[in-house]
């Protein structure tokens, strides 16, 4: 069988290469290999564009969650790719991003009205998530849990999982205004975004926190899908759509997949993976195990012919691409080899998937 990592050392572009010698194999960062990868890194167009983009006060282009139209100059996404490329707080484009960010509260919320767009930090408030938990994710992807506004969004995160356990069927949480359906008030609900912050930060896991989202995720998988959108009222009764709600299926096998839903299936998986709960939530557990075999039956690679857009398309919430393009075969089995590899690494359901790169 053929080794995954050999593959990925031999065919990947220097940012899989980097990551799979630091975060799979634990090689320093201050080695020689990964030190000449990183220039490479930064020698990269969508690099060099991002720091293009960069203002002087070290905020990136002129938006935080959403791009204008055409574009996906937002600050969100452009950081969330840079993590992905293997940067990090060393990395000039990356420690200046993230420190005019670091602002109180209040502070951080008035720059994104004064500068950005307009935010919903009510949101925030309510239990759904907003700016500040958006913001959260991006320090925690960063490698800085331990700041106490992460530690503070983590927590609630959490809190929102467990108000997830309560729930039998969504009539106990939505009502209809104005022909909408919309959040009752005081309702939680968890995002993408909630799980990208406990998949990037470790604090959390206890044994009984562990145990606590798993067993929420097992009941989202058994209320949803909810096949419409759910808005939230805000204090001036306007209706706004919170970000990146779970409302569809979260039990899709990965032969079930059409278009865009791959890179969303892909993304979900590594961040389950990363939360440790793999082995917790059986749905999750079959979903790795379908994709060992698959990975196993084609020595060791990922080669099944994914749709492009979405794993391009770098926005708040699709963009897994490390590679340039995949004009060449090669280059697309590379982004999806690395991600497949990410979820066996993360999940940790047991030694055996080891064997494709031993």
């Amino acid at each position: 069988m053929k080794n995954t990592i050999k593959y990925l050392l031999e065919n990947g572009c220097s940012s899989i290469k980097y990551r799979v010698r630091h975060e799979i194999l634990g090689e320093s960062k201050d080695s020689e290999v990964l030190k000449a990868l990183k220039i490479n890194i930064l020698d990269e167009d969508i690099v060099k564009h991002i720091i293009s983009v960069q203002k002087e006060d070290g905020w990136i282009s002129n938006r935080f969650h959403t791009a204008q139209t055409g574009t996906s100059d937002a600050a969100e996404p452009l950081m969330r790719l840079l993590c992905e490329k293997g940067l990090d707080t060393k990395d000039t484009v990356l420690k200046r991003a993230l420190k005019i960010m670091e602002k109180e509260d209040q502070h951080f919320i008035s720059y994104l009205d004064d500068h950005c767009e307009r935010n919903y930090s009510e949101i925030d408030h309510s239990g759904l998530g907003g700016p500040l938990l958006i913001r959260a994710t991006l320090f925690a992807q960063a490698g800085l849990e331990c700041l106490e506004f992460v530690e503070r969004e983590t927590k609630k995160a959490i809190d929102v999982f467990n108000y997830v356990l309560k729930i039998k069927s969504f009539n106990e949480i939505i009502e209809v205004r104005r022909g909408k359906y919309v959040f009752k008030e005081g309702i939680k609900w968890p995002s993408l975004y909630h799980m990208r912050l406990l998949a990037y930060s470790t604090r959390w896991k206890t044994e009984e926190n562990l145990n606590l989202v798993s067993d929420a995720f097992k009941n989202l998988i058994r209320i949803l899908p909810f096949n419409d959108n759910i808005y939230f009222k805000d204090s001036k009764s306007q209706l706004v759509t919170p970000y990146g709600q779970i409302l569809d299926a979260l039990d899709t096998q990965f032969f079930e997949l059409e278009n865009d839903n791959w890179c969303t299936w892909f993304h979900r998986l590594e961040l389950v993976s990363r939360m440790g709960i793999v082995n917790k939530v059986p749905v999750f557990k079959d979903m790795v195990i379908h994709l060992k075999s698959m990975i196993r039956e084609n020595e060791g690679l990922f080669i099944e012919k994914a749709p492009r857009k979405s794993f391009f398309r770098w926005n708040a919430y699709s963009g897994l691409a490390l590679e340039e393009n995949w004009k060449n075969k090669s280059r697309r089995i590379s982004d999806l080899t690395f991600r497949s590899l990410l979820i066996l690494h993360y999940s940790k359901m047991d030694d055996s998937y080891r064997k494709i790169y031993d």
